[in-house]
Parts: structure tokens; sequence; C-alpha cells
């Protein structure tokens, strides 16, 4: 009898054990780190306003938890994109993001309960090429290689203004290297070597511009002077300097009448 009641005992232990843990893992559910959690609960009304924050939660056994990341995501993308001179570039955008925790339950709602990664490969990505299409197909091949700065800010500004009032902070985007069919690059490679020869000539041209006024300039100070020097040669001063020449000499010459007199003789 004994035995019978202690294994009852065992049993009820036992199945109260398992029911409890049962209903402690229907009722919890853990936010990954980094990440919120919305509630959605069809016995409370839908979306829950209210958003988890990482941790265990307890929670109804009918509510369904979808977690957003509020940390920094990085998402690469690949895209073929058109140029003002009708050829197609292919273009990696890497893209880092940040959903914003005060609207995660709004994004929710409006995707329908879409997580983060399928939104990534939907709404994000199909805004990004939407946007990086119409930037680049008012560039050509070579400005793309000459304005890759300013291309990249104006996607940024535009796409950061579409998805961010949705509740998406874009932190960066980075473009990467366009790359071209092997026709395409050719062609580029061949522009790019006759601008070279262009810029040496043009640096020549400018060294010989600039000796050439270096001359004319040498030129017209050695006339100056020259100009000065004869200018202030006058008979007096010849005059003078002869005999000035004479004194140091030790003699003078004298004229007197139509006699010339040696003073030293």
């Amino acid at each position: 009898m004994m035995e019978m009641r202690t294994i009852k005992r065992i049993a009820w232990t036992g199945l109260v054990t398992v029911v409890g843990a049962t209903g402690f893992f229907l009722c919890t559910e853990t936010v990954s780190q980094g990440k919120v959690g919305v509630v959605f609960d069809r016995m409370q009304g839908g979306v829950q306003e209210e958003v988890l924050t990482e941790g265990l939660h307890f929670v109804s056994p009918m509510a369904r938890i979808t977690e957003y990341p509020i940390s920094t995501e990085t998402v690469e993308y690949e895209f073929s994109l058109p140029t003002a001179d009708t050829k197609t570039i292919a273009m990696s955008m890497v893209l880092d993001y940040q959903n914003d925790p005060a609207k995660v339950s709004d994004i929710y709602s409006e995707w329908r309960g879409q997580d983060s990664k399928a939104l990534e490969q939907g709404y994000l990505k199909n805004s990004m090429m939407g946007i990086a299409s119409e930037v680049v197909s008012k560039y050509t091949i070579l400005d793309l290689n000459n304005n890759r700065a300013e291309i990249q800010a104006k996607i940024f500004e535009a796409f950061t203004n579409k998805v961010g009032e949705k509740g998406f902070n874009v932190s960066s985007i980075v473009l990467g290297k366009p790359s071209y069919d092997e026709q395409t690059e050719k062609a580029i490679q061949d522009v790019v070597n006759k601008q070279q020869e262009l810029k040496a000539l043009e640096i020549e041209k400018q060294k010989a511009e600039i000796a050439a006024e270096k001359k004319m300039i040498e030129a017209k100070a050695e006339a100056d002077a020259n100009k000065t020097i004869s200018s202030s040669i006058t008979e007096e001063l010849i005059k003078m300097k002869e005999a000035e020449a004479r004194l140091k000499h030790g003699w003078v010459e004298v004229q007197t009448g139509q006699a010339i007199v040696d003073t030293n003789k």
C-alpha cells in the first residue's frame, strides 16, 4: 500500500513538473541581444504598443513575437544599373542601418509581420535599387569613376529621406567599384590613356609658356637697365669723368686760347 502511494506521489510530482515546465516555456519568450520584440496577440487586440526589450519575458501562449534589430545591421546588395550613355554597369552597395525602436510596431503593422531579413531583401533593397538607378542614370561611365563620392552622397540623401520616415535609420552607404564588360573596360582605358596624354601635353605647354614669359621678363629688365644707363650718360658726365681720370693720374690739360698747357711740365 505504501509503495502504491509513493508511486502515485512520484507520478503526480513528475506530472506537475512536466506541466509546470511546459507552461513556463509556453508563457515565456527570450528576445535576442541587440533586438526588440513586437508582440502580436489576437486575444489582446492584435499588435501590442509596448515592445519587448532583450532578455526573458512572460507572455501569453497565444502571442507571437517578431524580433527587429536595433543594433547596427550591415547588408550588401549587387545591382545592375543604367548609365547616361546607355550602358549597364554592375555595382555593389553596402548599407548600415538600424530599426527605430519607437517605430518597430509600425514597421510590423505596415509590412504585415515581415521580419528584418525579409524587409532587407524586399522593401529596403527595392527602394535602394530604384534610387540608385535614378541617380546613376544621370552620369556617364567615365563620370562614375570621377564622381563616385558625389553619386554616393546623392544616393545616401535620397535613400535616407525615403526609408527614415518609415522607421529605418541609415548610418552609411558605401558604393563599390563599378564593373563592366570587357569591351567597355577597353574603351574606358583608351579614353583614360588619351586624357593622360593630353594632360602631359598641357603640362609641357604650360612649362614652355612659363619659360618664354621668364625670358621676356629678363629681356625687358636688361633693356630697361641699358636705357637707364644710356639716359644717365651726358656730355657733362663724360667731361667730369675725364677730369677725374686726369686728376687720378696726376695731370690736367688746361686750354688757354689756342695753346694747351700741361701744368705738370
